[in-house]
């Protein structure tokens, strides 16, 4: 589930649609394998029986992830970058970034300084 967390911080469209398209391609797998019958390979059973164990939950956290990335890309179609970072990387902020920061914008719990 941790594989695809480079994509979801990367300011570049391109890799959050294939993050997404990922994302929801992992829950399709995660359910395929959650509803399947006992498998011959040992580590695909092993990981049927972890997975099976709580379905709710490993349901919950494969939206949450999905859910969260769809976030992430929204800003990045909104800006073309994460305005929270200015600050950071010594950027320009521009008024619309400054007024979504200002107006409780998402920064997924880092520092916005303003620019």
């Amino acid at each position: 589930m941790w594989f695809y967390l480079p994509l979801m911080h990367s300011e570049d469209l391109t890799l959050h649609n294939h993050a997404v398209a990922e994302y929801e391609r992992m829950g399709r797998d995660f359910k395929t394998l959650m509803t399947s019958s006992p498998v011959n390979d040992a580590a695909e059973e092993r990981c049927r029986q972890v997975l099976a164990t709580d379905k709710e939950a490993t349901e919950k956290i494969l939206a949450s992830n999905l859910d969260f990335e769809i976030k992430h890309r929204e800003i990045i179609v909104r800006f073309g970058r994460y305005p929270h970072r200015n600050g950071p990387l010594g950027r320009e902020m521009s008024a619309d970034e400054q007024k979504y920061l200002d107006e409780g914008g998402e920064t997924f719990s880092a520092s916005a300084s303003k620019s």
